[in-house]
């Protein structure tokens, strides 16, 4: 499919309410698994991201994933947790295939929690990418850009 994450005139992929996490969306078409987590970002919901992406993982194909942390309302999650978290995450990932990340913050302090993720994710088969611009994660997802939105009415689960 060629993707041109601006004025795409095709009608796009819905997505479907799947089992898991509160505003989490599957893009069967588009092999991508979105989720737009709300409230603070803390340990407690950094190990529920760690838990949904481990059961993807676990449970799917390899599915290209985008986490949009632009609906949390604060950050107060421990640099330590993060860098215990991309460990867990390299240990628990069970695919051979690389799977691309994209992570998805327009602030500032939620962007460097994401870039610091990249880096510590860098030369493992979980290619990860911060993002502050929805266009730049489209292309790199390869995804029309509206996707990236969540503004879709997801179908109920079949």
């Amino acid at each position: 499919m060629p993707v041109s994450p601006i004025d795409d005139p095709d009608p796009l992929p819905g997505s479907v309410i799947i089992p898991g996490p509160a505003q989490l969306r599957h893009y069967p078409a588009l092999d991508l698994m979105a989720w737009q987590p709300q409230g603070v970002l803390d340990d407690v919901l950094l190990e529920q991201i760690g838990e949904w992406i481990c059961t993807i993982d676990q449970t799917s194909a390899p599915v290209k994933r985008f986490v949009d942390l632009s609906r949390l309302a604060s950050i107060a999650v421990r640099t330590n947790h993060v860098f215990e978290f991309a460990r867990k995450r390299i240990d628990q990932f069970a695919g051979n295939t690389p799977v691309k990340s994209a992570v998805f913050c327009e602030d500032w302090i939620g962007f460097g929690i994401a870039m610091l993720y990249e880096n510590l994710m860098a030369g493992t088969p979980i290619e990860v990418r911060a993002f502050q611009d929805h266009a730049k994660a489209a292309v790199w997802l390869e995804v029309p850009l509206k996707i990236l939105k969540l503004e879709d009415i997801p179908e109920p689960p079949h």
